[in-house]
């Protein structure tokens, strides 16, 4: 996962061989949950409400919408040719 990010995401250098494999972010991402889950109910111990309460949920609504989004812009460019820029 660190190799990925540090060669691939965060300080990508084109010089480099691409990735050819992606690693999986389950176990990273079940982390993530959890310790949101902590930190917010922390948080609503000292009134701070103005957060998502469930972050995976959050997550999986902003990516239904970001695919939403991008198939209607699919759909509308559909019949633009290819080689405009």
């Amino acid at each position: 996962m660190k190799r990925y990010r540090d060669q691939s995401v965060a300080h990508h250098d084109p010089r480099r061989v691409e990735i050819r494999t992606y690693p999986t972010f389950d176990i990273a991402l079940k982390s993530a949950y959890w310790y949101y889950e902590f930190v917010v109910g922390e948080l609503r111990k000292i009134g701070l409400r103005q957060i998502p309460n469930d972050l995976e949920q959050y997550g999986n609504a902003f990516r239904e919408k970001c695919e939403s989004i991008a198939t209607a812009a699919m759909r509308a460019t559909k019949d633009f040719p290819k080689d405009v820029y």
